[in-house]
């Protein structure tokens, strides 16, 4: 079930920073934290408050694109989702959504990781990816 705007329940708990709630969907009621977001905001629709999702958001990127640091933690901590995919209609990780907003606490969640756990094994974005974490502070 989605909402209007193609979003699931836990796109819509990650966008509030409910991190309780995704628990709660994705292990009792059994809901894909993984669902890409499947229609494009069209003209008409209500207008969001906050940076409007991408085709194909994960709950994952909605969490780094409004900078929920607490439902990104889940997301990746608790329910050990990665990063590095998957890629929304324009080409964005989880981790890449939050560099190119600047999504400053879930910046600094991924580098007190350390290494991020990555589940792409391209080593080139890796790199860059690791460069422009470490620029954030």
């Amino acid at each position: 079930m989605t909402t209007a705007e193609g979003l699931g329940a836990v796109h819509c708990a990650a966008a509030a920073d409910a991190p309780e709630l995704i628990l709660l969907l994705v292990e009792k009621h059994k809901l894909d934290p993984t669902q890409a977001i499947t229609r494009d905001p069209k003209d008409g629709d209500a207008p969001y408050l906050f940076p409007e999702p991408v085709l194909g958001d994960t709950p994952m990127h909605l969490a780094a694109r409004y900078d929920n640091v607490a439902a990104f933690e889940a997301l990746h901590g608790t329910l050990d989702l990665g990063m590095a995919g998957p890629l929304n209609s324009e080409g964005e990780c989880p981790m890449g959504v939050a560099i190119s907003v600047n999504a400053r606490a879930v910046l600094k969640y991924i580098k007190r990781l350390g290494k991020p756990r990555l589940s792409s094994p391209d080593e080139a974005r890796r790199m860059l990816l690791k460069r422009r974490i470490e620029d954030v502070n």
